[in-house]
């Protein structure tokens, strides 16, 4: 479908000239990445120019994940309207698909269809020094399985404080979303959240203003797209300090981090089938009924879309707590001097005036 996709790669034609070495003759073969905590079983690859490191996700804004017949024959009705919701301008979380084609390996292997994402896990630009810091966190959006517990042990079960306005603005994104994809019987798509650590530990009332802050210049600077945007956040160190330390970091001693996180919805090109009936019926006896709850992903259209939606504010993301009373009253009270000695050095004015203004 490429009056579909051409649009989309057109706008990025430069950058992916550049990423897959265009200038080279021939140009260089795509190259295979793997994916930490990868569950799909997928083949992923990415551009083969001089300047992409497969080590280091900011030197290649685009990738390849292996299609199955199942995607394949989704997307002939899908993809259409896909493209058409996330370019709506109102904000989407889903990874842009890009393009659909077919990829002939160029050592003999069996060729396969392939789609070409956005990378969303790409780490800001100029952070490539600091790499080591920028984790992905593939999340199913449930419960918290084993494998997405470093989460919670490196943020807290709270998860990431963003300012208020801004988790609004995801959480809308993030429903519109969520009902646009249940409205097409899709299920067991997750979060890929990604995040940077952007400085030190510092005083948690110093380190929420910089959030906030920044949060407010990139609104100002932001495309209506928020899949594409960095987002300012922070965490406290009590919330994952061990006990004995819990004292040492309370109050007025409270730490917190400041980081950048890039938020984006993977692997949503799945129907509710038959095979995910009999899936769901299979692990509600053998899982469900020794875990004593619902212990599983692949569980009913419905019931998926309001527990993905519970779980963001649950265990992910939540508002930056407003700034303390006393501290808003002194700003308030600072703010209505300057109002009233404004007020009284133009008074005189405003008063020869008068005669003039009657």
């Amino acid at each position: 479908m490429p009056s579909i996709s051409g649009p989309q790669l057109l706008a990025r034609r430069h950058t992916l000239w550049r990423e897959f070495g265009c200038d080279e003759s021939p140009p260089p073969p795509l190259r295979g990445k793997l994916v930490e905590n990868g569950k799909s079983g997928s083949a992923f690859l990415v551009p083969g120019g001089g300047g992409v490191n497969l080590s280091v996700s900011a030197s290649y804004s685009v990738l390849f994940k292996q299609g199955n017949k199942q995607e394949a024959a989704l997307l002939r009705s899908f993809y259409p309207k896909l493209v058409e919701h996330y370019a709506n301008g109102a904000g989407s979380l889903l990874t842009p698909l890009l393009g659909w084609l077919r990829y002939v390996p160029p050592k003999g292997d069996a060729p396969f269809e392939a789609l070409m994402l956005e990378n969303a896990a790409r780490c800001p630009p100029g952070s490539s020094s600091g790499v080591p810091m920028w984790r992905p966190f593939d999340m199913k959006g449930i419960r918290l399985y084993p494998h997405e517990r470093r989460f919670a042990e490196t943020f807290g079960a709270r998860g990431l404080s963003v300012p208020a306005r801004r988790a609004a603005e995801l959480r809308r994104s993030l429903e519109a979303d969520v009902r646009f994809l249940t409205g097409h019987g899709l299920v067991d798509f997750s979060y890929l959240i990604s995040v940077w650590v952007a400085g030190p530990a510092r005083d948690c009332d110093e380190v929420a203003r910089d959030v906030e802050a920044a949060a407010a210049a990139a609104a100002a600077a932001r495309a209506s797209r928020t899949s594409a945007s960095l987002i300012p956040a922070m965490y406290q160190l009590t919330d994952v300090a061990p006990p004995q330390q819990q004292q040492a970091l309370s109050p007025p001693h409270q730490q917190c981090v400041p980081v950048v996180l890039r938020m984006a919805l993977i692997d949503y090109l799945r129907e509710w089938m038959l095979p995910e009936l009999f899936e769901d019926f299979r692990k509600t006896i053998s899982r469900d009924l020794v875990a004593g709850e619902r212990n599983h992903a692949v569980v009913p259209v419905a019931e998926f879309g309001q527990r993905f939606v519970s779980y963001f504010g649950e265990q992910l993301i939540r508002p930056l707590p407003a700034t303390g009373l006393p501290r808003n009253l002194l700003s308030w009270a600072s703010g209505a001097l300057r109002a009233c000695a404004a007020v009284r050095l133009r008074w005189p004015q405003m008063r020869l005036r008068w005669p003039e203004m009657a």
